[in-house]
């Protein structure tokens, strides 16, 4: 994996076997940018669990949505390898050329989407784009606030 500009902490090593209970899975359509930076801008440092996002993206844009992620985003932001170890507190982009919450249509650039999400499966929460980022930060404390109180 390529990691530019970061170090990575002892928090985005990888947990010890079977600690992983969630992952955030975050698919977008070519024009998604803005819904990324959007979503990943508002996620804390210490975000505790891993991120897979998938975009519609051509071969040449590879490198560039690294370095644009990377920017807005308080975590390590990679593109994986095939049968890579998934670590917490890392963003991962799924490579190119590779089909991998839903987004309130209302509020999409593009309704089509979500609208199909929508109607494939029942979400769990359907919420405004700048809402998105804010839930997973509020429900991944929630988790870990109930992880330490069983301990």
């Amino acid at each position: 994996m390529r990691i530019r500009g970061r170090v990575p902490g002892e928090m985005n090593s990888a947990p010890p076997a079977g600690e992983f209970r969630q992952l955030v899975v975050i698919g977008a359509s070519l024009g998604g940018l803005n819904a990324l930076k959007t979503v990943l801008s508002a996620l804390p440092p210490d975000f505790p669990c891993p991120i897979v996002v998938v975009q519609h993206r051509e071969k040449t844009t590879e490198d560039l949505l690294t370095g644009l992620l990377e920017t807005v985003c308080a975590l390590p932001v990679a593109e994986t390898e095939d049968k890579e170890p998934v670590a917490w507190g890392r963003v991962y982009l799924a490579p190119v050329n590779y089909h991998l919450l839903v987004e309130d249509p209302s509020t999409a650039e593009a309704p089509r989407m979500p609208e199909a999400a929508l109607a494939a499966v029942t979400a769990d929460a359907v919420l405004p784009l700048e809402a998105i980022g804010p839930f997973l930060a509020k429900l991944s404390m929630k988790k870990r606030r109930s992880r330490h109180a069983r301990r």
